[in-house]
């Protein structure tokens, strides 16, 4: 099985600090990507298709509603022009946060929505 793979991937990237430039900020990082990695690895094995994408759908509109309560906004130092970054520090953030909302919301619909009630939930 390749299942060891993406867990090898998360040791590079905590080796990954012996060679960093910022070795404080990329043991924060290798150490947040590998919780990641290691949480996603256990929710595979443990939680269906159907559950995980439920799931992340509450989840990321949570995220997303309290980002919308918070409403930074932040000033770009290169142009100069103001971007709404919510609860994060980066409009990337909030960005990946609502394409996965996105990417989720299309999963559902496509495969796994049953009646037009969890149609008419996920289409907003």
């Amino acid at each position: 099985s390749s299942a060891w793979l993406p867990l090898l991937f998360a040791a590079y990237i905590c080796f990954s600090v012996f060679w960093s430039q910022a070795p404080g900020v990329t043991a924060r990082t290798s150490v947040q990507y590998f919780s990641h990695i290691a949480c996603a690895y256990v929710a595979a094995r443990t939680v269906s298709v159907r559950t995980l994408t439920i799931g992340a759908l509450v989840g990321i509109f949570v995220v997303l509603l309290y980002s919308l309560k918070v409403g930074n906004y932040s000033e770009d130092v290169l142009d100069g022009t103001v971007n709404f970054v919510g609860a994060f520090a980066s409009k990337n953030q909030i960005g990946f946060v609502g394409s996965l909302g996105i990417y989720f919301c299309v999963v559902f619909l496509a495969f796994y929505r049953r009646g037009r009630l969890s149609f008419i939930l996920a289409v907003p």
